[in-house]
């Protein structure tokens, strides 16, 4: 059998999975080796390249190939996690290695530095201001999105609150405490946006940052009143008699995007086919998704496949959580993103203007198509 490189789960997602209530996954099984678990660590050689399957008549198999990711363990890398392990790598002739990193920030150094080939981190200030800086990283897909239909970031707010008609809607905010895991990010503006509907912005209420886990028992003692939360802290909250899931974000906000796919600058200049090959595995696990959570098919499948390898341990769970949409064809929502640059400019995060659209390069979801053909439900 195919060896698949793996790393092991880092601080930050091992605070995850306390709070979500959860044990760590089991071991990896005979036949994988484990990666660094923090970006720029050494990790461990990676395993024997898997063996190319072979081709239609009179093709090549493709030569094998190591591509390095650095992952969260979070829900929104599900197509990456699918693909892994249906074999859609093995398949392109790919082995990937992970490793394991606690932040979206963190990679973007070890991708300039060409540590890392591939992540997907959220589009942040950090992001930009590297961009401005000369790091020729680029946006390839979109790997995450909240719509009306398929959403998994909420601005929950405290039962009582709700409760007693204290907040029924965004313009009662007003001098109300929010937390929000960091200043600079999706979160705080998807906040913002929701609060502009009140006629608010976001000098209007105060804003503490918190983590997820750490924004549960603050709502809970009733030192913040709201807060932005993602899966599955949302539901571990409603569950608890803690806080109501009150505005999901893809329904006042939809389209936009918590995270996305980029190459580093070394993986884009030196390993094009490697990139078109890993995007043709991974939108065939993002299609997976797809079918597994909006169509029903092989859905308990895809949760086992989820709980090996995200933050999200007990299966339960996935019958009550919101799921983001993974695009299937690995669209980017270019005006989303230029919403988010254009709100960061405003609040002093950036360090400069930039052309978002000379951030995304398109041809490595247009090879993927012109090989697997646009989605079909």
């Amino acid at each position: 059998m195919s060896r698949i490189v793996r790393s092991l789960l880092g601080a930050g997602a091992g605070i995850l999975l306390l709070v979500a209530g959860c044990a760590p996954g089991p071991a990896a099984p005979a036949g994988r080796a484990q990666a660094s678990s923090a970006a720029g660590g050494s990790a461990a050689a990676p395993a024997a390249p898997p063996a190319a399957p072979a081709g239609a008549a009179g093709e090549p198999s493709p030569t094998p190939l190591t591509v390095r990711m650095g992952v969260l363990g979070i829900l929104a890398e599900s197509g990456v996690y699918i693909a892994l392990e249906r074999g859609y790598f093995a398949e392109e002739g790919i082995t990937p290695e992970f490793t394991t990193i606690d932040t979206g920030a963190r990679a973007i150094p070890a991708l300039a530095t060409g540590q890392l080939d591939v992540t997907g981190g959220g589009f942040s200030p950090s992001y930009v201001n590297a961009a401005l800086r000369g790091v020729g990283m680029k946006i390839v897909a979109g790997i995450s999105r909240n719509e009306p239909d398929g959403n998994s970031g909420f601005t929950v707010m405290r039962k009582d609150l709700i409760d007693s008609g204290a907040v029924r809607d965004w313009a009662d905010l007003k001098g109300r405490t929010v937390a929000v895991p960091g200043r600079g990010s999706v979160n705080d503006y998807s906040v913002a946006r929701g609060l502009e509907q009140g006629g608010l912005g976001i000098g209007d209420v105060e804003v503490v940052e918190l983590s997820y886990p750490d924004a549960i028992p603050a709502l809970a003692n009733g030192n913040v009143d709201a807060a932005y939360l993602t899966e599955p802290f949302a539901t571990l909250a409603a569950d608890r008699g803690i806080a109501v899931k009150w505005r999901p974000t893809g329904e006042y906000l939809p389209g936009v995007s918590p995270a996305l796919m980029s190459y580093g600058p070394s993986f884009l200049a030196d390993q094009p086919e490697a990139g078109r090959r890993w995007m043709i595995a991974y939108l065939r696990g993002a299609r997976d998704y797809t079918a597994a959570f909006r169509h029903g098919e092989r859905r308990a499948e895809v949760v086992a496949i989820l709980t090996r390898h995200t933050t999200v341990k007990d299966p339960a769970l996935y019958d009550r959580m919101g799921m983001s949409t993974i695009d299937p064809n690995g669209a980017v929502n270019l005006a989303s993103l230029a919403d988010q640059a254009a709100w960061y400019g405003e609040q002093g995060f950036l360090q400069g203007s930039i052309d978002v659209a000379s951030l995304i390069d398109t041809r490595f979801v247009d090879a993927a198509l012109a090989r697997l053909g646009p989605y079909q439900p």
